[in-house]
């Protein structure tokens, strides 16, 4: 006689357990019931500790992602990767000094004021969708200012001379013309990816 399994088996062979967690329904499913008690561990786990802030991040970056443009979303792409790493613990475990002391790192790496308001915007986003979703009850990146005086960082457009060159080689180099596409639409390449993206 077989052995009687503790937890439902599908269809497609994976066995499963629905819990009712706070009101919703939360199904565990994994190839062996060993799997299904570990992942039920884990839940239970993270639920006394807290969600960590990579995870909150990555549900924030999900759910926004369907509202900003490509070039705005290749900018938070970087900024979210090294939030991520930056900040590796419970999101719940987070004071406002931990963020200011974040600000304060990037300030000190010289970077542009627009580039650290960047950072902080998209932190206090991140910290804005945990308090929607539970996970605290006020963000700790509310109050954090970024400090005056900053650098600001210019672009500038080319000189006659450099529109000439580029002119005059057109033909001289693999990327036909490429280079004239860039020159009169004010393309840039953008991010790690190689789209190519309006910079005004």
């Amino acid at each position: 006689m077989a052995k009687k399994q503790r937890y439902y088996q599908r269809k497609d062979g994976l066995f499963e357990t629905i819990k009712t967690i706070n009101g919703k329904r939360v199904a565990f499913r994994g190839r062996t019931c060993r799997e299904v008690d570990q992942k039920l561990l884990a839940y239970q786990e993270e639920r006394e500790r807290g969600r960590l802030f990579p995870a909150v991040a990555d549900e924030w970056e999900r759910d926004h992602e369907k509202t900003i443009s490509e070039a705005t979303r290749v900018v938070y792409r970087g900024v979210v990767k090294r939030l991520k790493e930056y900040f590796d613990g419970p999101v719940s475990s987070y004071r406002p000094l931990d963020v200011q002391r974040y600000i304060n790192a990037l300030e000190r790496r010289g970077l542009a004021g627009n580039s650290v308001q960047t950072h902080l915007g998209v932190i206090r986003m991140i910290f804005s969708h945990a308090v929607m979703a539970g996970d605290i009850d006020v963000s700790p990146a509310a109050e954090v200012r970024k400090s005056r005086g900053l650098p600001r960082k210019t672009r500038t457009a080319l000189t006659v001379e450099q529109e000439e060159i580029i002119k005059s080689c057109w033909d001289t180099v693999p990327f036909g013309l490429f280079p004239y596409f860039l020159l009169y639409t004010g393309m840039r390449r953008g991010g790690s990816s190689g789209s190519l993206l309006f910079r005004r």
